[in-house]
């Protein structure tokens, strides 16, 4: 299991008798598109392709129930993106084409408060921004060099090595509803769209998605305060 998800579920453990939230875990699916900047003055572009039949990510979530309209909630998402980019490079007499097959694993940590958007608080409008970090990010392909003085080509191949890849920020914008079972046990429906702010990588061009997904799961409630109700009781009062 990631260490950042590790470290969630100690603080969950840790603050559980003390904090009025939702825990949950969802699952599901997403579709996303690449894109990115042409660099060096234009010599260096990419394309791509989907190669995941069913991209998925999978979410640990906190969210804290209230009489306020607005409340706060966080969670840590993990991802996967499998996908191809053919990458060229030209200069005055030489230049070369790159082809990878790229498999990226990626983390966000996301800060996404809500506002209920019906009077039982079941459905709610997420709203924030993700931070992302690569757990793994490999490639393998192949490398085609020309030159036209003296004119030559030569070709490469790569086995799975790593890839410059790593994470972004993102902006998110959701929806979600909740369905109560029994007890404190609720069903949860997630869906999001997100895009990239900054550039997850890639060499000299920059490379950002666009994401949508759905996830479907379960949460627990815990009766109690709530961390950020406590944080801001903790919090240093002005004179």
């Amino acid at each position: 299991m990631p260490r950042p998800f590790i470290i969630a579920l100690a603080l969950v453990a840790h603050v559980s008798a003390y904090a009025q939230f939702d825990l949950g875990i969802s699952g599901g699916g997403y579709v996303y598109s690449l894109r990115a900047k042409d660099a060096d003055g234009g010599r260096a572009t990419a394309s791509f392709a989907s190669d995941q039949a069913f991209p998925w990510s999978v979410a640990l979530h906190y969210r804290e129930r209230g009489e306020s309209q607005l409340r706060f909630a966080t969670e840590l998402m993990v991802l996967r993106r499998e996908f191809r980019i053919v990458q060229s490079y030209g200069g005055l007499g030489s230049g070369h084409d790159e082809v990878w097959d790229v498999r990226l694993d990626q983390i966000y940590w996301g800060i996404l408060p809500e506002l209920y958007l019906d009077a039982k608080k079941m459905s709610v409008l997420r709203f924030g921004a993700q931070f992302g970090w690569a757990l793994n990010a490999t490639k393998e392909g192949s490398r085609n060099s020309w030159s036209s003085i003296p004119p030559s080509t030569s070709k490469e191949e790569f086995g799975r090595i790593p890839a410059d890849y790593g994470g972004d920020i993102r902006a998110l914008l959701g929806i979600g509803y909740r369905l109560h079972l029994k007890g404190s046990t609720s069903v949860v429906l997630d869906a999001f769209v997100s895009s990239s702010i900054t550039s997850m990588g890639g060499g000299p061009v920059a490379v950002r998605s666009s994401d949508a997904g759905i996830r479907a799961g379960i949460s627990w409630a815990r009766p109690g305060k709530g961390l950020w109700r406590g944080f801001r009781q903790g919090a240093p009062k002005s004179p």
